[in-house]
Order: structure tokens, then C-alpha cells, then sequence
């Protein structure tokens, strides 16, 4: 399949089940666990903007045809943000039991979106650039700041005799 008609699948069927089913799993959410609904609603923030990209900027030029290999760093953007959705799934499925009579489709939800970022990266973008994208190198966080304890409280009168050395 060329990248235009791969496109246009994507469209049709992983944002069209998006559309249809985020909603109704933001319903059937309402009052869930906080473990359930803290990383559900970073995962709709990071999903309304990056559907929002996808569809209103790099799909439309795929959809065009044409030289395409300048939409290398947006390509390498929508990837970098697929990571971050995957993350957010990986602690949605952990915690999904909690969720109730949501479970379902909650699971269902989080299997057709892993399938839809799997088919942009794996099939779509390497179609449109040319060439794979390889994840970016996963950087280990910087260790934590060793902070001294505080000190011990101390009254205004000791501290002032401490700062004048008396």
C-alpha cells in the first residue's frame, strides 16, 4: 500500500475508532480510581494534540503525494510522541483492573491505539521518508540532587547569636 492509501486507513479506521470511542471511555471513567484517571486524562491531552498535528498538517501532505522527505522532522516529532503515549498506555494497562465496568473498553481503546502508532511507524512513516526511524537513545535521568538535611530549628534569637557569632 503507497503512503497516500495507508494514510487514508489510518485515518478511516484508527482515528475513526479514536473519535467514536474516546469519548465514551472518558464516560464510563468518570469517578475511577485516581490510578486509572490521572494517566487516562494525560493520555486524551497528549492525544487531542498529536490527533490534531496528524490530521490537519501530515496526513493532508501525505494525502497530496509528492516529495514528502521534508516532512522528516515532523515525522520524527509524531515518533518521539508515540513513545510518550506508549508509556502512558503501558500505566493505563498495569492499572486497567480498576477501572471497573470501563476495563473493556478501556483495553480495547489502549489495543487498536497500539496497533495504530505500530502501523505510522513501522509502515506508514518509513513509506513517506524513505528510511526507518530509529527511537531515540534513552537518556538515564540525572541522578537525584543530594540536598544536606535541614537544620534544626532554631528560635530567631539563636540564629541572630549564631550570624553574629555570640
Amino acid at each position: 500500500m503507497d503512503a497516500p492509501a495507508l494514510a487514508q486507513h489510518i485515518l478511516d479506521t484508527h482515528h475513526a475508532f479514536l473519535h467514536t470511542n474516546l469519548p465514551k471511555v472518558r464516560e464510563a471513567l468518570r469517578g475511577a480510581p485516581p490510578a486509572v484517571g490521572v494517566p487516562f486524562f494525560k493520555l486524551l491531552a497528549v492525544l487531542d494534540e498529536h490527533l490534531t498535528k496528524e490530521e490537519q498538517i501530515l496526513f493532508p501532505h501525505i494525502l497530496e503525494g509528492g516529495d514528502l522527505a521534508w516532512l522528516e522532522a515532523p515525522i520524527t516529532q509524531m515518533h518521539a510522541e508515540h513513545q510518550v503515549i506508549e508509556a502512558l498506555m503501558a500505566e493505563l494497562r498495569s492499572v486497567a483492573d480498576q477501572a471497573g465496568a470501563a476495563r473493556d473498553p478501556l483495553v480495547a481503546l489502549l489495543d487498536d491505539l497500539a496497533v495504530h502508532a505500530r502501523r505510522e511507524d513501522e509502515e506508514l512513516f518509513p513509506a513517506v521518508i524513505g528510511k526507518r526511524i530509529e527511537p531515540a537513545p534513552t537518556v538515564p535521568p540525572p541522578p537525584p540532587r543530594r540536598t544536606p538535611p535541614p537544620e534544626p530549628r532554631r528560635g530567631l534569637r539563636a540564629r541572630l547569636r549564631g550570624w553574629l557569632g555570640r
